[in-house]
């Protein structure tokens, strides 16, 4: 399902597709990962706090990336 790539970058889609992401855990990883990821799954106010602080941070993110690429453009020129 997820390539190996990291369970928090899915968040939202184990939050709302739950019974398909547990089956998929189970195909995929190792025995007793699905009952790992419940508790995780269940902490509906830790994913919102996770995307209110995830939110503001990429925001800042693209504005110093923005500056800094300016920056960069202007000294080429």
């Amino acid at each position: 399902m997820n390539g190996g790539k990291s369970f928090y970058a899915y968040s939202a889609h184990w939050w709302t597709d739950t019974a398909g992401s547990l089956q998929a855990a189970v195909e995929e990883m190792p025995e007793g990962y699905a009952d790992m990821m419940e508790p995780v799954i269940a902490n509906t106010p830790g994913l919102i706090i996770a995307l209110v602080f995830v939110i503001p941070v990429a925001i800042l993110g693209m504005i110093i990336a923005e500056k800094v690429m300016k920056k960069q453009a202007d000294s080429l020129k």
